[in-house]
């Protein structure tokens, strides 16, 4: 047997013993390193998901990994108030996932720091200092002085990637930094451990340029068709975006490992897209991003449905929701503005949150050909193998699981529909359990802010 193979074994059955004594399943401190070991050819063979597997069969991954789908393929640390403390290379972690390929361990994915987490940003100086922490820690690991590689994404984007080399694996230390008005901020700091492919080489890459890697004819390969009508999407990598506000980039990220593009995450996302932890990400915002960078990522974006995007087209809604409203015997709403000195802002978000549920679903089925629009979009995208992206407004109508957040702008995919109930599939980027659910029609179009698609180039 293996050295590293006992070690395994030794390591869950200690586990058991804790839970067999009614005493906490794991230590309140971890460091990752120690399972890891010294070499990564161990962890890596023996890792495997039925391993993970029996931890969730037993209760004994909580709330160390917890699968993020159904298909348990990736298995996440989220770093929660009550989590054991993970530390990797003697630095505590953020969020760590494990992600497998044909039942073979692929990829550790560490993040040591990002914004969006963070209770409070790490000061310049200190976020240079974490970086070169783990660069000396993964050179003294590796025996590897590391090549860096830096390029820019935008004009105020600035990548950082120091790659360093073991025994057939790879161990890519990533970073970004924002430049806004002169001042920089550190955005993340991750660590990629995978096995090295000679052909695909990081070190002789572009930090900045990525592809998508499968093919638009392949994508059709996942429609899916049950007895009850449900036609779907499956295969559709899940992304959690965890306790921050990151629905946006979240959702992109999982459009993109759909794509086959590994590379770029909800981290780089949101840092280009200038996305705060408590306020998230705009969809104007998201979609500028990827038009500007598409080509370097190898996507492209559809033109974009954005509702009450037009002066006009607002005040129209109002008139004709308050008509529906005095019929239906309901109070009535108004335009909802702002003015900041001689400027008067027409306030979009406020207004609608305004209507009640009942009259705004006449409202807009009763707009039928921008209702059989939105039908019609999403037939023939699901059909080649494309999800739509859907910004809507939560809290209107109850819905499936829906965690903590019961109000206010969100991002979701749209993934099917079923025809005989009338009904349209989605997923959200809030992990296990959020893969595949399902709402009326109807009123997922009540609900609809804006939607469209980005597809590999």
């Amino acid at each position: 047997m293996k050295k590293f193979s006992f070690f395994f074994l030794l390591f869950l059955f200690s586990v058991q013993i804790f839970a067999a004594q009614g005493r906490s399943p794991f230590p309140d401190k971890i460091d990752y390193v120690n399972i890891i070991g010294r070499d990564c050819t161990a962890y890596f063979n023996a890792a495997a998901p039925d391993f993970f597997l029996r931890q969730a069969a037993d209760n004994l991954n909580y709330p160390l990994f917890r699968w993020t789908s159904d298909k348990q393929t990736d298995a996440r640390y989220p770093g929660y108030s009550n989590s054991p403390v993970l530390s990797f290379f003697g630095v505590k972690v953020v969020e760590m996932i494990v992600r497998f390929e044909n039942d073979r361990l692929h990829q550790l994915y560490t993040v040591y720091y990002s914004r969006g987490d963070a209770k409070k940003p790490l000061r310049m100086m200190d976020f240079d200092k974490l970086c070169s922490t783990l660069a000396k820690k993964l050179a003294a690991y590796t025996g590897d002085e590391g090549k860096l590689i830096t390029g820019n994404l935008t004009k105020n984007d600035r990548l950082f990637n120091r790659i360093y080399v073991k025994n057939g694996f790879v161990f890519e230390l990533k970073s970004g930094v924002r430049t806004e008005k002169n001042t920089k901020s550190g955005e993340f700091i991750q660590l990629i451990i995978s096995r090295l492919d000679p052909e695909n080489d990081p070190r002789r890459q572009r930090v900045t340029q990525t592809r998508t890697t499968v093919r638009r004819m392949e994508l059709a390969e996942n429609l899916r068709k049950n007895e009850n009508g449900d036609v779907w999407l499956d295969n559709i990598p899940m992304v959690d975006q965890g306790m921050k506000g990151y629905c946006v980039p979240a959702v992109l990220e999982r459009v993109l490992r759909y794509y086959g593009n590994e590379d770029v995450t909800q981290h780089t996302l949101a840092q280009m897209a200038g996305s705060r932890a408590d306020k998230g990400t705009s969809v104007e915002g998201m979609v500028e991003v990827v038009r500007k960078t598409g080509s370097r990522i190898g996507v492209r974006v559809s033109p974009v449905y954005l509702r009450g995007n037009d002066v006009k087209e607002m005040e129209k809604l109002v008139r004709d929701y308050n008509k529906i409203a005095h019929r239906m015997k309901k109070r009535q709403i108004r335009m909802i503005t702002r003015q900041k000195g001689k400027t008067v802002y027409y306030m979009v978000a406020e207004t609608l949150a305004q209507m009640e549920p009942e009259v705004e679903l006449q409202l807009w089925t009763s707009r039928q050909r921008e209702y059989n629009e939105f039908r019609d979009l999403i037939r023939k995208n699901i059909k080649k193998g494309i999800p739509v992206i859907w910004s809507v407004q939560l809290g209107k109508f109850r819905e499936e699981k829906t965690p903590n957040q019961t109000a206010g702008g969100h991002m979701r995919l749209i993934i099917g529909w079923n025809e005989q109930e009338d009904r349209l599939i989605y997923t959200d980027t809030w992990g296990s359990g959020h893969e595949k659910k399902s709402m009326p029609t109807a009123q997922a179009w009540t609900i609809t802010t804006a939607y469209f698609t980005v597809e590999p180039r």
